[in-house]
């Protein structure tokens, strides 16, 4: 929902990621020159562009994924099945062989450790951008307890949720690219599935600010008279909209709906508008300034307090930090709190 702006600090992260993934156990060049190695004809073609331009695919900006780096493939992949079966022998951790049967991508995505990086690279990245929510409807937190799947244990860890904004079956050799590993919950995971992209979760610094966040939850007026009246948190209705300003040609909050059912979703948490609700009606301007300066060696900064006003981050920058800050910010606007 909320969009990161694309600086350098933001692409050193992708040159640290890159250091990162050639300091796995498991090295993925060496993985795939095994897997060019074992097949034949425009499938040795395809991993051998892998192998040759592996830090442009990993590090590539989200312009370059679907331009110069889909123009490397664009010959070889009309040629290619990424759904055939492939019958290899694989070398097992025990010194013996075993052969196993996948479909192309999935050998691919394999031999670039997607595993891994999932588990135990990427996370460190998502934390450094400050995004623990979901990046599609932050609703929910964007981890999951799941098995490990690279560990000799295979014990449960908690872990990050990965959308891939080119779907991998598609696109193999984007597999861990750093731009296109999107945070999500499961359930918007699901959802997007294979369809075309349509939400973009960078944005560059000269694009206009009104794409860093292009939506916008309103309170219905008439259901907050209502709720006057009936005291009752189930009247409260939230719309989804598309926020004012945006450039032509920029997806709107009907096309979103669509793909992830936002508003349906969040018609489940009109509690959590209800306690907006409260706080507009218990905490007016000279009783906030008041205990403003009562607490203010326990909450010295306004935005501390208004976090701890909300129970939630009042800032726009700290959106992907905790679930539903967005409608409580977004709600809190109108009301005018913050």
């Amino acid at each position: 929902m909320k969009r990161i702006v694309l600086t350098q600090v933001i692409e050193g992260y992708a040159d640290d990621f890159l250091k990162d993934l050639r300091a796995l156990r498991k090295k993925p060049e060496d993985q795939l020159a095994w897997l060019r190695n074992q097949l034949q004809g425009d499938y040795y073609g395809y991993v051998d562009i892998i192998i040759q331009n592996y830090d442009s695919i990993i590090k590539a900006k989200p312009d370059d994924m679907k331009a110069n780096i889909a123009n490397l493939f664009r010959a070889v992949t009309t040629r290619v099945d990424l759904s055939s079966l492939h019958t290899l022998q694989v070398l097992k951790d025990d010194g013996t062989f075993s052969q196993e049967t996948k479909k192309f991508y999935q050998w691919v995505t394999d031999a670039l450790d997607y595993g891994d990086v999932q588990e135990k690279v990427f996370p460190k990245y998502v934390k450094k951008m400050g995004i623990k929510s979901c990046v599609y409807c932050n609703a929910q937190y964007a981890v999951a307890a799941k098995k490990g799947k690279t560990d000799s244990g295979k014990a449960f860890r908690s872990t990050y949720t990965i959308d891939h904004y080119l779907p991998k079956s598609d696109y193999p050799y984007l597999a861990t690219s750093f731009f296109n590993l999107y945070p999500a919950c499961s359930t918007c995971n699901q959802m997007k599935s294979r369809k075309a992209p349509l939400f973009e979760l960078y944005v560059k610094p000269t694009d206009p600010v009104t794409l860093r966040n292009p939506f916008v939850f309103r309170l219905d007026k008439h259901s907050f008279v209502k709720y006057s009246r009936t005291g009752q948190a189930e009247d409260l209705v939230v719309k989804f909209e598309t926020r004012n300003g945006l450039p032509a040609g920029s997806v709107d909050a009907a096309a979103y709906e669509k793909y992830f059912h936002v508003e349906k979703l969040y018609a489940n948490y009109c509690d959590t508008v209800e306690e907006v609700i409260w706080k507009y009606r218990m905490y007016n301007k000279a009783g906030r300034q008041a205990l403003m300066d009562g607490f203010a060696e326990v909450l010295p900064h306004k935005t501390d307090w208004n976090r701890f006003v909300l129970g939630n981050y009042d800032q726009e920058k700290d959106m992907l930090k905790r679930p539903l800050a967005k409608l409580v910010q977004d709600v809190a606007k109108q009301l005018r709190i913050i």
